[in-house]
């Protein structure tokens, strides 16, 4: 049986470490940063936050725009199981 994934909704850097790792990925791979200049706007016209993901070493950093009670997190999963952000280091958990 599947193991239940679970995240602190009110936490989104947390969450995003907890993908990270939920791929395979060491997070002390990665830089998280919050962008708080506001200029993120979801489609109602509210403010959202944004969270930049870099990996280290790499060039590569991506935005993500998270708003509240939205799927938020299946991009940054998609980009890190693609192959996005390149191959983990460690062997990935089921």
């Amino acid at each position: 049986m599947a193991q239940q994934f679970m995240v602190d909704r009110d936490d989104p850097r947390q969450a995003l470490q907890s993908l990270i790792s939920r791929a395979g990925f060491d997070p002390a791979d990665f830089e998280i940063d919050e962008d708080l200049s506001g200029d993120y706007i979801d489609w109602a016209g509210h403010s959202v936050r944004a969270l930049s993901l870099r990996r280290r070493g790499t060039s590569l950093r991506h935005t993500y725009a998270v708003a509240v009670n939205s799927p938020w997190m299946f991009a940054p999963f998609a980009d890190l199981t693609s192959g996005k952000y390149g191959a983990p280091k460690r062997q990935r958990l089921n």
